[in-house]
Formats: C-alpha cells, sequence, structure tokens
C-alpha cells in the first residue's frame, strides 16, 4: 500500500511544481515540491525506497526542464543520502524540521545545479540572479516542505488506519 501512496504523493508534487509559475522577485524561482517529496521519503522511511523516490524524482525534474538527465537525479539522491544521516536526531512530524531541511537542501541542490549549468555553459543569467534565484529557492523550499510533510504524513495515517480496519485478523 505505501507504494501506491508513494505514487499519489508523487504525481500530486510533480503536478504542483509544474503548474505553479515561478516568483519573479526570485529570478523565476519555483517551489521545490518535488525535493519536498524526496526529503519526506528520506526522514520517515528506511532502504531502497528513499534513493527510489530521489532518482524518480530527479529525472522527472530534469524531464521538466532544460537541464540534462541525470543532474537532478544525481543532486536528489546526494541530498537524499545526507537527510538520512540526520534522522535518528531530528523530529521528522515537526514543521521546524521539515522547514529547516527543505530550505537547506534547496539552496544546496540550486546552487550544484547552478554550478553545474554554469560549467556546461548553460546558464544565460550573471551570478547575481543566480544568487537570488538559489536564495529564493531555499525560501520556497521552507515554505512547501512542511505542506508536503504534512499531506504525506496524514496520508499515511489515514492509509494504515484504514488498512488494520480492512484486515480479516484485526481486533475490534
Amino acid at each position: 500500500m505505501s507504494w501506491i501512496i508513494m505514487f499519489i504523493l508523487f504525481l500530486s508534487t510533480a503536478l504542483l511544481q509544474s503548474t505553479l509559475p515561478g516568483f519573479r522577485i526570485f529570478a523565476q524561482a519555483r517551489f521545490p515540491f518535488l525535493l519536498s517529496f524526496v526529503l519526506f521519503y528520506a526522514l520517515t522511511r528506511k532502504g531502497a525506497i528513499v534513493l527510489f523516490a530521489a532518482f524518480l524524482a530527479g529525472l522527472l525534474q530534469d524531464s521538466l526542464s532544460i537541464a540534462p538527465l541525470g543532474y537532478s537525479a544525481f543532486l536528489f539522491s546526494v541530498a537524499a543520502l545526507i537527510a538520512t544521516r540526520f534522522r535518528n536526531l531530528v523530529v521528522p512530524d515537526s514543521p521546524v524540521t521539515a522547514a529547516f531541511f527543505g530550505g537547506v537542501a534547496s539552496v544546496l541542490v540550486s546552487a550544484f545545479l547552478y554550478f553545474l549549468f554554469a560549467r556546461a555553459e548553460l546558464v544565460s543569467c550573471g551570478l547575481g540572479i543566480g544568487l537570488v534565484r538559489v536564495l529564493g529557492t531555499g525560501l520556497m523550499g521552507m515554505i512547501c516542505t512542511p505542506f508536503v510533510f504534512y499531506v504525506a504524513n496524514e496520508l499515511h495515517r489515514c492509509i494504515d488506519v484504514s488498512d488494520k480496519r480492512e484486515s480479516p485478523n484485526a481486533i475490534g
């Protein structure tokens, strides 16, 4: 059942990220909903599902943008691995934890993407505009990540409750 929830969350975050417009004040930076999806699985789940979510979300983000395939997938996987190192030290259900990890991961992923794009000569803006975009993405990551964590936690909680009611071995 958790694979179905993951698929629903993946499609929802991809839809939000692709349809919500960028903010002009932040150099057209968008809300990093797909990275928030990755961080949720990195802080709340274990095993291969974390890297699967990171790789899938990264590939989709690269497919939706002008980036060469693999840049975001690599950076999302690195961000997920770093976040899993802190899983036992934080409270994943806290909105403060989600905002912190969302902001830091968004800044780092955006900065490294800017660096990779500049190295491949795919950037048409200057360093100042790139910095504004990186910081704007970090701010938007701090805003949208707690929202994604809340929705994902509630969806997992609701499905787990309904699974217990429908189970033939459940008591009550």
